[in-house]
Order: structure tokens, then sequence, then C-alpha cells
């Protein structure tokens, strides 16, 4: 069985103590886009060394897997056989989730106070690849690059190796966490912070990852097909798409106004639809000579956030021939053969492993999710947060 060691973390990123023992349950919920978060439970007598402001990082078999910050603890008491008994659940957000804290502002070195002001351009516009994009927020808006009260302590950036293609950003009170995630899932970039050491102490390290294609090699279904990995538990939610011609406005007022329109021709086929979407891009920069790509990215965004199936959703079996976290990760294209579908590939969305530990033994189970960019989601949540990103959409262009 894999051995999961907790490292308690201090604020400032050094280590002052043991791994904790006696905990009884460990929950970890690994994202491709979002951050991770993971709940452990245990003794408080186990557990009460975590304080706000802690972190900690989460080792396998030696090797670290996520590093984060406590987001919040619950504890509670309660008589058992005549004693008391108290208990901890800690919850924790990895290291990517202070970009989600901070506002793309339309100019990156403008402080602000309790006095009025104002900015004195309208956006941040960069353009570039993908990668340089990402790197570039966020070295403006949280990195070293950042005013010096808006950086995050420690965070280390890499050198862009230029991935992604090429698009434009008209970046305007944006959410940094938001944004940077759209970018990696147009780039099929994989963006996360892990906690590191050297000889010049603890950082935090953002790296980027290409999504690696696996669906030639790495196919999961049941019991009758012959794919590599073997689904004993599996559903999925095949929907009539919710957009196959979003169309994208720009700047402008009225008959001046700014338009284009991308089709989803197989998704239309299939289906029998065709269901047109609005988008309101009007934040894009409208004298800004890439202005196509910026729109198109955001139609792309919403055509593919649309399709169906939206949520595939199955535990596999696996064996030493193909292993969780060795051969396949969260953000990997795999393929999956599942009854009523045809043969398919995507991209693992979510991975969720629970370690429960009783009587010294501890036992592993992992589920995985796949599908389209609102996968983890019920359709409700999905159809929320679409709206809820129209709302914020037009509260940026104005």
């Amino acid at each position: 069985m894999s051995d999961w060691q907790i490292h308690p973390r201090n604020a400032n990123l050094s280590r002052s103590y043991d791994p904790v023992s006696g905990w009884s349950s460990l929950v970890l919920v690994e994202r491709y886009g979002p951050p991770d978060s993971w709940t452990i439970t245990g003794p408080a007598s186990a557990l009460s060394v975590f304080q706000p402001g802690m972190g900690c990082i989460l080792d396998r078999d030696g090797e670290q897997i996520t590093s984060g910050q406590v987001a919040g603890i619950n504890r509670s008491g309660a008589v058992v056989d005549n004693r008391s008994v108290e208990t901890m659940t800690l919850a924790f957000t990895s290291d990517l989730g202070p970009l989600g804290d901070r506002i793309v502002r339309p100019t990156p070195s403008q402080a602000l106070s309790a006095a009025i002001s104002t900015f004195p351009a309208a956006y941040d516009l960069r353009t570039g690849t993908v990668e340089a994009l990402i790197l570039g927020y966020v070295n403006g808006h949280i990195g070293p690059g950042a005013l010096a009260d808006r950086r995050l302590s420690r965070l280390r950036l890499p050198a862009s190796l230029g991935r992604g293609g090429t698009t434009q950003v008209s970046g305007r009170l944006d959410n940094l966490g938001v944004l940077v995630t759209s970018l990696a899932e147009a780039g099929n970039l994989r963006v996360n912070v892990r906690h590191t050491e050297d000889v010049d102490g603890a950082w935090l390290d953002l790296t980027i990852d290409a999504i690696r294609d696996l669906s030639n090699d790495v196919r999961f279904g049941t019991a009758d097909t012959t794919a590599a990995g073997l689904i004993t538990e599996w559903d999925y939610d095949l929907s009539r798409p919710t957009s196959t011609r979003p169309m994208v406005g720009l700047g402008g007022e009225l008959a001046a106004r700014e338009f284009l329109e991308l089709r989803d021709t197989a998704a239309e086929a299939l289906w029998s639809a065709v269901v047109e979407t609005f988008v309101d891009q009007r934040s894009v920069d409208p004298d800004s000579t890439d202005k196509l790509a910026e729109a198109t990215r955001a139609g792309q965004e919403a055509r593919d956030a649309g399709k169906g199936p939206t949520r595939v959703a199955f535990v596999p079996t696996l064996g030493p021939d193909l292993e969780y976290r060795r051969d396949v990760r969260v953000g990997d294209i795999v393929g999956y053969d599942l009854p009523g579908l045809d043969p398919a590939a995507d991209k693992i969305r979510e991975a969720t492993t629970t370690v429960t530990v009783e009587q010294g033994q501890a036992t592993e189970r992992v589920a995985v999710v796949i599908g389209t960019p609102d996968a983890p989601a019920t359709r409700t949540q999905q159809q929320t947060a679409r709206a809820l990103r129209a709302v914020t959409a037009i509260q940026r262009s104005t």
C-alpha cells in the first residue's frame, strides 16, 4: 500500500514539524485548471498543529503530489463511552489558489488607495504566445514584477518556451486565476505552482507543462473491451449542446458594433439542432490589431464548453502496466470505450483520491472525471457558471 505523508508547513514556507500521524482520512481532488483541494480528518491531538496561515505538503511514496495552504478548520467534540473525543477536519487549497485572489488591473503598476483615482490605460493589453501571456500576467499582477503589496512571496517564474500559439488578451478587471485557466485551456497547457526547496530556501515555483495526448495508447473500458484500464464503476451525462454557434460581440455601438460567429457542425449534425448563443466580448480593445484572435479564442471556449457528453465519470482499476500519476495524470488526453458511446477521447479534468486508515491499514481509491471544461459540475452548476461569466464580461467592459 502507498505511504502518504502529511508535512506541516509554516506561513513562510519553512518546515519545523515532523509529518503528522494518527489521521484517519485524506480526500484529495486534483484538477485540470482550477486549484487542487484536499481535506484531512483525524483526532484533534494529531492535527491541532495546523493554524491559519500554515499549509502542508502531501507526499506519496516519497514523491511530492501537491502543496498548499489551510483554507478552513473545523473542530468538534463529543462524549463517547464517558470520555471526550475531539475531531478536526482541515481543508486545504493548492499553491495555485492565490492566483484567483488577484484582479487584472488595466495598469498593473497603478497603486490604489481610499482616495478616488483613475487608471492611465483602459486595458492591460498583451499579444504573444499563450505561454508568454500567462507568465506576463502572473508576473505583473502577483509575481516579482507586481506592486510590492500585491506580490506572492517567494514565487518564481520560468522562462517562456513559446508554446500554445499566438493570441491577444485585453486584460481589464478579469480574475487572474480564471484568465490563466482559460489561456491554458486554449493553449493545451497545464499551469501549477509547486513547493520546492534548494540551497536558497523554500520557493513556490510556477510550472507550465504541455498536455499529453495519450489517447492512442491509454484507453479505459469495461470488462468486455480490450482497453488497458478496466472501468469498474461508471456513469456519464450525454446532453444536448448548449452552444453550437457562439456569436461573439466586440466593441462599437449599435450598427457600428462588430461581430463574428463560429460553428460546431459536427454537434449540429449529431443532435439535429442549431443552438445560437451570444458571447459579450465588449471588453476587447476595439483599436487593437489582433482583436480577431482574441474574439476567436472566446468563441472557441464557448463552443467547446457547450459540447457533449459534458461529463464522463468512472472508477478505474489500474494494474502494474497502467498506474495513475506514473502513467497518466490530470490534464492528459485519454481514450475511453463505454456502452452507448462511440470510442472517444478527452482530458482528465479531475481525479479524486480517497485514502482511509483503519486499524493502521490504509486503503486508496481513485475516481476520475473527463470531458468538457465544466465536466465535474452538474448541468445546473454549469449553466450558472456560464451565466456568471457573461455577467462578469459585461462588468469588465464598463
